[in-house]
């Protein structure tokens, strides 16, 4: 059994949240899963994103330039 949790949410993203999930046919449970998924994954990719280009200034200082 997957935990719980109890969020409060204002009435926009409530009605907003119900649309999203009649729309993509999921109960709004679901929904709310899906959507904090997608969410941590776009915060890892960002991280791997700034990490990647903190790598390439990184290199790009080491290099001696005449």
């Amino acid at each position: 059994m997957k935990p719980s949790v109890a969020t409060r949410l204002s009435p926009t993203i409530y009605e907003t949240l119900v649309a999203a999930a009649s729309a993509n046919g999921r109960s709004i449970s679901a929904e709310v899963e899906k959507r904090i998924e997608q969410s941590l994954e776009a915060d890892e990719d960002q991280k791997k994103r700034r990490e990647a280009v903190a790598s390439m200034v990184a290199e790009a200082q080491s290099l001696k330039l005449p």
